[in-house]
C-alpha cells in the first residue's frame, strides 16, 4: 500500500527571490581562483610523484591495499585524483533549528519550501534574525576571494547569494557524509550539477582560520589550538584552492597539515588509503575515528544550488531521527521530491569511556563560537563510519529499485 505525502515547493519568496545559480560574481571568481588551481597543482605534482615513490608511502600501501603497492607513482597519483574526484560533496544541517543556533543552517521544514539550498547568510535573513556568522568571513574573503559586505554583520540578499555552502569532501567515505555532530540529516550534492562551482581547501577553514593566520596571509609557525594542530609554515603556503580539475597541492597539503601532531606525512596518506575504496569492500573498511573523520578537504560550492535537482541523496542519522516527528518529515522531504534517502550510524557505533554525547549544535564543517573559539569534543571516539541502509520506502521510487518482501 503507497503513501501519498502532500507536495509543497516554493521559492524563498517576493521578498526573498531565489538567487540565480551563479552570479556574475561568483562566475569571475571562480574562473580567477581555476586558473590559480592550475597553476598551484601543477607545481605540486612533482613533489606528490615524489612522494608516492617513497619506501614509508609504499609501506602504508602495502599494509592496507597490496594490489596497488607495486604500481608507478603516476598511476597510483591517477587512481587518487579519480578517488578524489568521485567522493560525495557532503552538507550536515539540522533537522529543527537547535537551542544554540550559532551557526544559521536550514531545516529539514525550511528546505521543503524552497527551491534552492541555502548558505549560512541566507537562512537568518529568511528568518528575519539578526545575528549572523561573521566569523565566516575570515575565511571566505580570505581564503576564497569573496567580496566583503558593505556591512560585515548583515549582508544584504543580493550580497548573502554572492557567498557559498560549506561541504565536505567525504573522500573517508563516511556513512553520514559528513559527522553526525554536525548535523542529524546530511545533504550529498551532485556532482554534474555543482560542476564548475566547487572550490576546495585541503582542511576544514573554520579550524585552519582559528589556529593559523590567514587574515593577512602572515605566515605563522605551528599553532595549538583546542585539540588541532596544524602545520601552518611547512603546507598550504600560499593558501590557493583547487578545482577538481586542478587540485594535486589539495591532495598533498591535505595529509601534510595535519603532520605537526607527530605524524608523517605517509601516515596520514595511510589513514586515507585504509578508508578509500582502494582498501576493498565498503562493508569490511576498518573503524575510523572522530579526529580521523575530520580531516576532510573542504569542497565549498560557490553559487546557489538548486533543490532538489542539486542533489542526489539525503541522508538522517538514524539513532538520532529513526521513528522519530523529525525523522517521518525527513522521509516526507524526500519522498516529495523523488530523493533517495539513507540512513547512517553514524558515530552511534561509538567507543569511548570519556564521551559525553553528541554535539547538538548542528553547525556546518565549522564549529567555532561567536567569539571565535573553536570546540570540540576533545576525545578521540572510534566508530564504524560504514553503516549506511537506504529506506525501502522512500529510495524504492526514487531509485527505481525493487526491494524484497
Amino acid at each position: 500500500m503507497k503513501t501519498w505525502f502532500p507536495v509543497l515547493c516554493v521559492s524563498a519568496g517576493a521578498l526573498f527571490p531565489t538567487p540565480p545559480l551563479q552570479t556574475e560574481n561568483q562566475q569571475r571568481l571562480y574562473a580567477e581562483q581555476a586558473h590559480r588551481a592550475k597553476q598551484a597543482s601543477h607545481q605540486a605534482t612533482h613533489k606528490l610523484l615524489n612522494f608516492l615513490q617513497t619506501k614509508e608511502f609504499r609501506q602504508e600501501l602495502q599494509a592496507c591495499c597490496a594490489e596497488m603497492a607495486e604500481l608507478s607513482s603516476p598511476e597510483i597519483l591517477r587512481r587518487i585524483r579519480a578517488e578524489f574526484r568521485a567522493a560525495e560533496l557532503a552538507h550536515a544541517f539540522p533537522s529543527v533549528i537547535p537551542a544554540d543556533d550559532h551557526f544559521h543552517d536550514v531545516t529539514v521544514d525550511e528546505l521543503s519550501r524552497l527551491d534552492f539550498f541555502p548558505n549560512q547568510w541566507q537562512v537568518p535573513l529568511m528568518r528575519g534574525g539578526t545575528e549572523f556568522p561573521v566569523n565566516f568571513n575570515k575565511a571566505e574573503e580570505g581564503i576564497f576571494g569573496l567580496a566583503p559586505f558593505s556591512n560585515d554583520s548583515v549582508p544584504t540578499w543580493t550580497e548573502a547569494a554572492e557567498r557559498l555552502v560549506y561541504v565536505a569532501l567525504n573522500q573517508r567515505q563516511l556513512d553520514h557524509g559528513s559527522m553526525t555532530s554536525f548535523g542529524e540529516v546530511g545533504a550529498i550534492f551532485s556532482h554534474s550539477a555543482a560542476r564548475d562551482m566547487v572550490l576546495i581547501a585541503p582542511v576544514d577553514t573554520g579550524a585552519f582560520t582559528s589556529t593559523c593566520n590567514v587574515s593577512n596571509f602572515t605566515v605563522n609557525s605551528s599553532h595549538h589550538f583546542s585539540r588541532w594542530t596544524f602545520a601552518c609554515d611547512e603546507y598550504w603556503n600560499p593558501r590557493t584552492v583547487g578545482t577538481f580539475d586542478h587540485f594535486d597541492h589539495i591532495i598533498y597539503d591535505s595529509f601534510g597539515l595535519w603532520t605537526a601532531a607527530n605524524t608523517s606525512l605517509a601516515q596520514e596518506a595511510g589513514a586515507f588509503l585504509r578508508r578509500s575504496s582502494f582498501a576493498g569492500k565498503y562493508v569490511d573498511l576498518p573503524q575510523t575515528n572522530t579526529s580521523d573523520a575530520f580531516k576532510y578537504p573542504e569542497s565549498n560550492i560557490v553559487g546557489n544550488p538548486r533543490f532538489p535537482d542539486g542533489l542526489s541523496l539525503l541522508i538522517g542519522g538514524f539513532a538520532e531521527l529513526f521513528g522519530s516527528d523529525q525523522g517521518r518529515e525527513l522521509q516526507r522531504l524526500a519522498h516529495n521530491h523523488s530523493l533517495p534517502l539513507a540512513w547512517s550510524l553514524g558515530t552511534a557505533g561509538e567507543s569511548s569511556d570519556n564521551h559525553h554525547g553528541h554535539n547538538h549544535s548542528h553547525n556546518h564543517s565549522h564549529n567555532h563560537s561567536h567569539n571565535g573559539s573553536f570546540h570540540f569534543n576533545s576525545t578521540a571516539i572510534t566508530f564504524p563510519g560504514n553503516q549506511r541502509i537506504l529506506d525501502p520506502r522512500v529510495s524504492r521510487e526514487a531509485l527505481n529499485v525493487t526491494v524484497p518482501s
